[in-house]
């Protein structure tokens, strides 16, 4: 019995560490991934920002007139 004991003691530790560990993974791909949406936001402004600089893209600006 006392060994059974001991084993069960023994699961429970092991997943207590694999839970704290898998919470610090959770935490720190949460981080990632606000910085990233933040990015993709910033991104996404100075392409807005582009878009209605009043620049043409290359492929539709005509030749100067001496050609």
């Amino acid at each position: 019995m006392q060994d059974q004991i001991a084993e069960l003691e023994s699961r429970i530790a092991f997943q207590d560490h694999t839970i704290e560990e898998l919470n610090e993974v959770i935490i720190r791909l949460r981080q990632e991934m606000d910085t990233l949406r933040e990015e993709i936001t910033q991104v996404k402004s100075r392409l807005a920002d582009l878009a209605t600089s009043g620049v043409i893209p290359q492929s539709e600006e005509k030749p100067p007139p001496h050609y």
